[in-house]
C-alpha cells in the first residue's frame, strides 16, 4: 500500500461499509502510521442498508477503538427522480473538508482501486474528458485538505483476498 503522509499526522479514512473502504481501514489502522485516525462515514439514508453499514461500521471502530464521524445526509435531500451522484459527491467533499478543519486532519484517504481506476479510465477516454483533465486518477490531490488513494496498485479482488483473510467486515452493496 502507497503511504504518502507522515506517521505523526492526523489521518482520515472515507468509509462506506464496502470491501474497499473497510480494507483500508484495516491496513491503516493496523499499519499505526499515524498520530490519530478518524473513520468518516457519510450515511444517504438512500438504502434499506443504510443503518446496517453504519452499524456495523460502529462495532469495528468500538473494537478497535477508533473515533467514527457520520454524517447524515437528511432524507428528501435528493431528488430521485434525477441522477444524484454530483450532489453526493459534493455533499461527501464538503463533510471531509469540514471535519479535516475540525479535527486537524492531514489526509483523507479514499478507497479507489485499481478497477476504478481503469473505469475511470475509459470513461474519460470515451467522453472525451481527457482533453481538460488527466486521463486517470491522481493517487495524490494536495490542497487545504491532502487527498490519498493508497490502494490505486490493488485490484479489487486483492481486495476480497485481503478481508477473507484478515476477517475484515463490509456489507455488499446491492
Amino acid at each position: 500500500m502507497e503511504r504518502f503522509w507522515k506517521k505523526d499526522e492526523n489521518i482520515g479514512v472515507a468509509v462506506s461499509g464496502g470491501v474497499d473502504s473497510m480494507v483500508l481501514l484495516d491496513k491503516i489502522r493496523q499499519s499505526g502510521c499515524f498520530k490519530q485516525l478518524y473513520v468518516l462515514h457519510v450515511n444517504h439514508q438512500l438504502r434499506d442498508i443504510s443503518q446496517e453499514e453504519q452499524e456495523m461500521l460502529q462495532r469495528y471502530c468500538t473494537l478497535h477503538g477508533l473515533e467514527l464521524i457520520v454524517y447524515t445526509i437528511p432524507q428528501g435531500t435528493f431528488d430521485l427522480s434525477k441522477s444524484i451522484q454530483h450532489k453526493a459527491r459534493k455533499l461527501r467533499y464538503a463533510f471531509f473538508e469540514w471535519t479535516a478543519k475540525e479535527k486537524g486532519i492531514s489526509w483523507v484517504l479514499t478507497a479507489h482501486h485499481k478497477d476504478d481506476q481503469i473505469e475511470t479510465i475509459f470513461f474519460r477516454l470515451l467522453s472525451n474528458r481527457f482533453t481538460f483533465q488527466p486521463p486517470s486518477m491522481q493517487m495524490i490531490v494536495k490542497g487545504t485538505v491532502n487527498y490519498g488513494k493508497p490502494l490505486l496498485n490493488y485490484s479489487k479482488s486483492e481486495l476480497y483476498q485481503y478481508a477473507e483473510r484478515e476477517r475484515v467486515p463490509f456489507m455488499e452493496d446491492e
